[in-house]
């Protein structure tokens, strides 16, 4: 079945699939403008669960489960299971069935613009290059990771603050929130090949055997989430600069982190070429940055386009559209006339 057909079967189902506690509970699905693409949101609202935030499932998602398994009873019982665990959840941590407005909670993350349009007409934002910042407010960091809201323009009105005053908290509080981490990319694959059981192996040995000495470094912050949004502080990006020992090319390879390596290692065209067609192959759609790639001049501290790409936006629908327009012009190209 088609996405609005498949809304339409949760909507009648889950709450047969759910535990007599959920009787007379309220089925809501709304639009949901996410980071990269659009979905729907269900939300189960218990009865004994009044004037609280009440978890939501990404309706995408569990559409591509469908796909997968193409049983829709399978799916809605995996549903039911979450819904279910997730307000376990919050009976063992009151803090997340009440949204907070701390200010001191507020911290960015960095977007792609063409492709989240709709987003940021119902946010508060700001411009970086073919990016956007926006602002996000804390709800729970463990070990576990971290949970968050975006902070849309009624959130920000309710909390009594401005744009401005949101960028203000967030450029303080981020870097205390959300560490930087910068490692080089040895560092990286070495420490993969210790969780992955492969540390009996020389590992230096066998990255340099395989031409990984390249002096590339990876940067995002202690969590592992959001931390490409390091692009945007100078000091940073100064420090990994000082450490390669040269001016750099900045590649956003994802939202959660940026590739850095030294301006003498190639051109910046070979390199964008790469990181699109990266992007558009490996990198999962909801992860996506940008295609372009930047400069940084430790000397002037300054961050500029490098290489830019022809394609802005960073969804699926970016990169076809784009070969839509090739194949529609190569198609409506002249003939040349047949000799009689």
């Amino acid at each position: 079945m088609n996405y609005e057909d498949f809304i339409e079967e949760v909507r009648r189902g889950i709450l047969s699939h759910l535990s007599a506690d959920f009787s007379g509970a309220e089925v809501k699905i709304t639009p949901n403008h996410k980071v990269n693409y659009d979905t729907h949101s269900l939300t189960v609202v218990s009865p004994n669960l009044e004037d609280k935030v009440a978890p939501s499932m990404d309706l995408k998602m569990s559409y591509e489960r469908y796909k997968k398994s193409q049983d829709m009873d399978e799916v809605l019982d995996q549903m039911a299971n979450m819904i279910e665990e997730a307000y376990k959840d919050i009976d063992r941590r009151p803090e997340l069935a009440n949204l907070e407005l701390n200010k001191e909670n507020v911290f960015m993350q960095l977007i792609n613009t063409d492709s989240n349009q709709e987003l940021l007409a119902e946010s508060p934002h700001r411009s970086f290059h073919d990016m956007s910042l926006i602002y996000r407010m804390k709800m729970g960091l463990d070990d576990d990771g971290l949970m968050s809201v975006k902070i849309t323009n009624d959130l920000m009105e309710s909390m009594g603050l401005t744009e401005q005053e949101l960028f203000d908290l967030a450029a303080k509080q981020t870097p205390e929130m959300l560490p930087p981490k910068i490692q080089s990319m040895n560092d990286v694959l070495l420490g993969f090949m210790s969780d992955t059981g492969l540390d009996d192996l020389d590992g230096e040995e066998l990255l340099e055997s395989m031409g990984m000495g390249l002096p590339m470094m990876v940067v995002s912050n202690q969590y592992g989430i959001h931390g490409a949004t390091n692009m945007v502080f100078d000091n940073v990006l100064h420090d990994v600069a000082e450490k390669i020992g040269d001016d750099i090319y900045v590649i956003p390879s994802s939202t959660h982190e940026f590739l850095a390596i030294s301006q003498s290692l190639g051109e910046p065209e070979e390199i964008q070429e790469m990181v699109s067609e990266i992007n558009q192959n490996t990198v999962k759609e909801q992860d996506r940055l940008s295609n372009q790639v930047f400069a940084y001049d430790r000397t002037a501290r300054e961050l500029t386009v490098a290489a830019a790409s022809a394609v802005k936006g960073v969804r699926d629908t970016d990169y076809m559209s784009k070969v839509a327009e090739r194949s529609e012009y190569m198609f409506d190209m002249p003939q040349p006339s047949r000799a009689r």
